[in-house]
């Protein structure tokens, strides 16, 4: 039997490294082993293989466009142009302000830094004779970059494709798939969330509605327990 090939609309799990094309310099990855290797090791976060549907804009173009046709257990190495990756540098986002609107905000302005101006995130490039170069684009911008990434495992089952989508939406849940279509998660969440669990839930709903074809609706059944109450006999 054929081995079957990777297709837009497959949930799979993908690990990846990304370096420079032109120093080398990884930027980002999943392996807690290359983290240490290269000085971008962070304890708060969890180096772990991460969801991936094919096609659908869960990575770059260029790693979308990889995955078509691979296979579950391949490794490959891909070279990313910057309009498959993370765009050209636009120059109209590169501006100069003046410092002392930095300080009427209380903010001291450094090389690196990353600011939020009207709305969008800025990363100050350089401070000289009372000016400020900010740079609006992304850090990547206008970078060819170079992937390496493995296939390791196709999830199929449609109740873990759910499970799959609650996990990197971080809203938690026990779920379960009606005959009908519906997919009922039953959660209790702490009443103080934040605005961060509301929106969670909102891309968890469109995500299982645009990419599972067996999901037809989504049902929540919420408890919000007392500080304290939780645990104890009804």
């Amino acid at each position: 039997m054929a081995e079957e090939k990777l297709k837009e609309g497959d949930f799979i799990k993908l690990e990846y490294s990304g370096k420079l094309a032109s120093s080398g310099k990884y930027f980002d990855t999943t392996s807690e082993e290359v983290a240490k290797a290269n000085k971008l090791f962070n304890p708060q976060m969890k180096y772990l293989p991460q969801l991936i549907v094919v096609g659908k804009g869960y990575a770059i173009k260029g790693i979308d466009e990889a995955l078509i046709g691979a296979s579950v257990g391949e490794s490959k190495t891909v070279e990313v142009s910057p309009e498959k990756g993370f765009g050209a540098k636009d120059p109209s986002l590169v501006s100069v302000i003046p410092l002392t609107e930095f300080h009427k905000r209380e903010i001291n302005p450094v090389p690196g830094l990353v600011v939020t101006l009207d709305g969008k995130e800025a990363r100050v490039k350089s401070v000289s004779s009372g000016r400020v170069m900010v740079d609006m684009n992304h850090p990547l911008a206008g970078e060819k970059l170079v992937y390496e990434l493995k296939v390791i495992g196709k999830i199929t089952k449609v109740e873990e494709k759910v499970s799959a989508l609650l996990e990197r939406n971080r809203i938690g849940g026990k779920p379960s798939v009606k005959s009908d279509g519906t997919v009922e998660i039953i959660n209790s969440p702490a009443p103080n969330q934040d605005i961060n669990y509301f929106f969670g839930k909102a891309g968890f709903i469109a995500s299982v509605l645009a990419n599972i074809p067996e999901a037809k609706k989504v049902r929540f059944i919420e408890d919000f327990v007392k500080e304290g109450e939780a645990g104890k006999k009804q």
